[in-house]
């Protein structure tokens, strides 16, 4: 049995932090579920141009009060989506974006859709939007 090391990153990990996030999808909004859960898929790319790292993620939210939420950012056609990564975050009273750094890159292959979809903790009738930027890096920015 193996135990992983407290505050271990992987070398892959490592190399991406020091790769300048200047490259971002534009804002999308993704409204969130009823109930805790997930909303409908919000379109953040249609293909991607070449092979990336998705190295974390701005988010900010229309709800008016403070919350946990979560996002999954899934792969492939519409309506078949593959679920690559669930991400939770703190959601600040209507507040600027908050930036989640990933624990570790998430690869992408050229040409793939990405999409995101949302969700917040308390359980309300109301359905809140959050404006989701995903940040990327090259592949070949990071070998």
């Amino acid at each position: 049995m193996s135990v992983g090391r407290i505050g271990y990153q992987s070398p892959l990990a490592v190399a991406v932090q020091g790769v300048q996030v200047d490259r971002y999808y534009p804002v999308v909004t993704a409204a969130e579920g009823a109930s805790q859960a997930y909303g409908a898929y919000a379109q953040v790319v249609a293909s991607t141009a070449a092979n990336i790292y998705l190295i974390g993620m701005a988010v900010g939210s229309t709800e008016p009060r403070n919350s946990m939420g979560y996002a999954a950012i899934g792969t492939g056609g519409a309506g078949a989506e593959t679920v690559i990564a669930e991400v939770a975050y703190y959601l600040l009273s209507e507040s600027a974006a908050q930036y989640v750094r990933f624990t570790a890159p998430i690869p992408v292959a050229s040409g793939t859709r990405v999409a995101v979809k949302v969700t917040s903790t308390p359980s309300s009738v109301t359905v809140y939007d959050h404006k989701v930027a995903l940040h990327y890096a090259h592949q070949t920015a990071v070998a």
